[in-house]
This record gives C-alpha cells, sequence and structure tokens, in this order.
C-alpha cells in the first residue's frame, strides 16, 4: 500500500481503496463536500487535524479500513436514512477509533453523530467523542445510530458531550442495537454521556433500545427523558437477551404519559420485554437522581417487566440504588418498579439488592419498606425480601466506614479535616481544598472553557447551586455546570 499525505480539499475527495493516507494540516472545506463513495483497504490518519465546514458525511461506506485521530466540525441537515459525520455505513473489518465531530447532525432514520449505521463483523469503535448535537426521528445515537443485524461489534471507551433528540429510539451513545439469529452480539463497553438525552417514546442514557447484547461499565451523569413512554439511565428497552453489568448512572431519569399505557422510568433499564435467552441485570448502580414514570412503573434499578411472551428468566441482583425520590402511577421501588400485570412472574429472580433507606417513594401502589413492587408474585430468592423483617433497606457499614447516599459506604475521615474537589467538567484543571470541619470552602476562580457560559458549581445530587456559606461536614465534590454559547468547537 502507498503512503499518500493529504494537504487540501481537493488531496482529500481523491482518495481511492488500497492506500495509506495521512493529514497534514487542518482543512477548511468549501461548502460543497460531495460524499465519498465506498471505501475499501484504506487507513486514514487525521494526526489530531480537522476538516470544518463538513456540510455532508464524509465517506458514504468503509469497510476492511481503519480511520482515527480526525476531528470534524459539521453541519450537515439530511433527509433520508444512515447519516454520521464520518460515514453513512461500517461494514466487516473496520476500526474507528480516537475521532471527534463538533457542531450538528441531523438526519431521518439511523442517524449518529460519527456513524449512521454498523453492520458486520469485526467492527471497533473506540475512543471517539461526540460534542455535536445529534437530532432524527427515529433510531438516533450519540456515536452510531444503530447496530444492526448479524453484527459483532466493540463500541468501548466513547463520550458524548452532545445533546441527543428525536422522536422514537434514542442514546447517548447508540440509537438501537440488536442482533438476529446467527449473529454473535455486540459488546458496548465503558462508554459515557455527559449531555441530556431526549426522545418522545423509547430513550436511554447510553443505548435506547438492544436486542440481545452485552452492556457493561457505561456512565451516565445526565437528564433522560421520555415524553410519553420509557427512559432509563443506562439502557431504555431491552428485548430478548440482555447482560447488563457494572454500569452507573447519576442522571434524572423520567417517562412521561403513554399513549398506550405502557411506560417504564428505571434507574438502569427502564423496560425488559420478551425474553427468550438468560438475561442478567447485575452489579450496577444508580447514583442519586430521581425516577419518574407519570403512567407505569418506576424503580430505581428496573422500571418494569413485561413478561408475557418470555420463555426465559431474568435474574436481577447485586445492584446498588441511592436515588433520592422515586416516582410513579402503577409501582414506585427502590428497585424494580412494576411486574406488569403479573405475567410469568417465576421468570423473575431478584438477588441481593440494597438501596437507601433514605429514597423517597411517591405516587400510587407504593410500599414504603420495598424493593419492588407487587412482590409476593415473584419467586425471589433475595433474603432482604421477608415479611419478618423491613425488607434488608437498613443501611450497615463495615467498622471504619460511614454511610453517604449517592456513594454507598466510604471510608470514614481520619481526622477533622475534609476534602473539596472541583471538577470543572472539560475546563480548565482546579486543585482540591483541605477545609477543617465546620469551616467553610472557598470559592475558586471562575474557569473557562471556549464556546461555553460559567453557570456555577453544583454537587451531583443537588440541582440547586452549591452555597459557599455552608460548613464542610465530608469530603465534597462540586462540579462546574456549563451552558452552551456557540457550539463545541
Amino acid at each position: 500500500m502507498a503512503t499518500i499525505h493529504i494537504g487540501d480539499q481537493g488531496e482529500l475527495a481523491a482518495i481511492t481503496n488500497g492506500n495509506d493516507y495521512i493529514l497534514d494540516n487542518d482543512i477548511l472545506l468549501d461548502g460543497t463536500w460531495a460524499t465519498l463513495p465506498p471505501l475499501t483497504d484504506v487507513t486514514l490518519d487525521g494526526q489530531g487535524h480537522t476538516l470544518s465546514n463538513l456540510t455532508a458525511p464524509l465517506f458514504s461506506r468503509i469497510r476492511v479500513s481503519t480511520v482515527q485521530n480526525l476531528n470534524l466540525i459539521a453541519n450537515i441537515n439530511e433527509s433520508g436514512s444512515n447519516v454520521g459525520a464520518l460515514a453513512e455505513n461500517l461494514y466487516d473489518n473496520t476500526t474507528i477509533e480516537n475521532n471527534s465531530v463538533s457542531g450538528q447532525v441531523r438526519g431521518d432514520w439511523s442517524v449518529g453523530g460519527l456513524i449512521g449505521q454498523a453492520d458486520g463483523t469485526n467492527i471497533v469503535v473506540q475512543g471517539n467523542t461526540n460534542c455535536a448535537l445529534v437530532n432524527g426521528e427515529s433510531v438516533i445515537g450519540g456515536i452510531i445510530g444503530v447496530m444492526a443485524y448479524y453484527s459483532d461489534i466493540a463500541v468501548n471507551g466513547n463520550k458524548n458531550y452532545g445533546a441527543v433528540t428525536g422522536d422514537n429510539v434514542v442514546g447517548g451513545i447508540v440509537g438501537y442495537a440488536y442482533t438476529n439469529d446467527g449473529g454473535t452480539g455486540s459488546k458496548i463497553q465503558q462508554n459515557e454521556n455527559h449531555a441530556p438525552i431526549t426522545s418522545n417514546l423509547i430513550t436511554g442514557g447510553i443505548i435506547g433500545l438492544a436486542q440481545s447484547e452485552i452492556v457493561s461499565g457505561n456512565q451516565n451523569d445526565n437528564s433522560v427523558t421520555s415524553n410519553k413512554a420509557i427512559a432509563g439511565g443506562i439502557l431504555g428497552n431491552g428485548i430478548e437477551k440482555l447482560t447488563a453489568e457494572k454500569n452507573e448512572n447519576s442522571g434524572d431519569v423520567s417517562a412521561n404519559s403513554s399513549d398506550d399505557g405502557l411506560s417504564g422510568a428505571g434507574g438502569i433499564v427502564g423496560v425488559m420485554t420478551e425474553i427468550t435467552e438468560d438475561s442478567v441485570i447485575r452489579g450496577n448502580k444508580n447514583l442519586c437522581g430521581t425516577v419518574t414514570a407519570s403512567d407505569g412503573g418506576a424503580g430505581g434499578i428496573v422500571g418494569l417487566t413485561v413478561l408475557e411472551n418470555s420463555t426465559a428468566p431474568i435474574t436481577i441482583d447485586d445492584n446498588t440504588s441511592y436515588a433520592t425520590k422515586v416516582t410513579a402511577s402503577e409501582g414506585a421501588q427502590r428497585v424494580l418498579g412494576e411486574n406488569f400485570l403479573n405475567y410469568n412472574p417465576q421468570l423473575i429472580v431478584l438477588s441481593n439488592n440494597t438501596a437507601s433507606p433514605n429514597t423517597l417513594l411517591t405516587g400510587d401502589n407504593v410500599s414504603q419498606g420495598g424493593l419492588v413492587y407487587d412482590d409476593e408474585t415473584i419467586k425471589s430468592t433475595d433474603p432482604n425480601l421477608g415479611a419478618d423483617k423491613p425488607q434488608g433497606l437498613s443501611q450497615v457499614c463495615p467498622s471504619g466506614e460511614v454511610f453517604a447516599d449517592c456513594r454507598g459506604c466510604v471510608k470514614a475521615p481520619p481526622t477533622d479535616k475534609f476534602a473539596v474537589k472541583f471538577n470543572s467538567c472539560n475546563g480548565v484543571c482546579i486543585s482540591c481544598q483541605t477545609v477543617t470541619s465546620g469551616d467553610k470552602a472557598t470559592e475558586p476562580p471562575t474557569p473557562k472553557r471556549c464556546g461555553y457560559t460559567f453557570v456555577g458549581w453544583f454537587t451531583k445530587c443537588d440541582p440547586d447551586q452549591y452555597d459557599f456559606d455552608t460548613a464542610v461536614t465530608a469530603d465534597l465534590c462540586l462540579y462546574a455546570k456549563w451552558e452552551r454559547k456557540c457550539g463545541c468547537n
């Protein structure tokens, strides 16, 4: 393969199959970019340079290729499906690594900040960042719109900072991930969402809808909202087979009124339906935030299970919820909100889940001492679910530790001095302060971040701005809140 250097738009447009390409400098496109035809056996290394004023997807299809270290500033507004700033489609044996996009990306169906659709085996999408506003009608993701068919795709270590919105099936990282019979399933792991995710129907902080996938080690710390039906801090709706392990959510989750009566909001998973193979929701944490379902079930971990057509069990175990408030019209509980119409309750196994005793449960059909609504119908092995005890909700910490909502048991401070840390959330780094118990932290100088206006310092669990006249009595981490001024570039 020849190695070819790219220095201007004409050389970029001349990329052909079977070559290695290196971008030598930033390029300001002239606004007439035409998406390149399908490419095979190509390596493109952006070397950290930027292509700006991108008005159409850079590539149509990429197969057996690698694209890395490339930054895109896009203003894409297309009709139709499979829209992404980097590529419309990915196919077999392709790696997309350490790229970024900012600006805006809009299409109709299957829209991703970087990739519209990924389909095939041995595809790796990792270490990429989206700061663009991503919008469409259906199947919308911050990084990938849809992962489809016989997929074997690894989506690892990607981050989303751009608001993602659509009518249905919207996720902070992936809109819809599904594997048909014969596929090995994909892995969505160690990804992060830091922006609000909103749709009218199915919404997830990391994935909108997942069918036969592995979802682990992901984090969401922003709001997840469904204006009508289903919302989950990590996954909106899980179907057929799901492994969801060691994910963390600290954002507010809400599912508003549903047209068809099916509504669920969960700190980790909104709704589970039609389980055909053994599924597991294990070792996840819902850290603070509120969970609300105005017309259905809400749970600190899972909002609603609808198992009418299910043939295999779902195990919900070793999860932890420190939600500040759970509200629902049908069932509000600390772990599982509602088992819809009690279909096949024997298919649900609850074991060793814990929750904060300080979680406020409000709404109809609420049992203030419980982990799950209507638990007498569940064939549970959870020792914390018993009539002779308050269902295991009192938190007992080992010697030398204290209980702290949002973090569980933490090591007790060794002295009367506490650490106050400042997370500028992509602004400048700020040193931590050591404050004597009862004294006040000192407000640091206002941080700066290109393209944003600083709003103030907030705790993860408190929607109100932190008051620096408050006495410090424990370790504290404050997070900078920003408002976008003119994009992310």
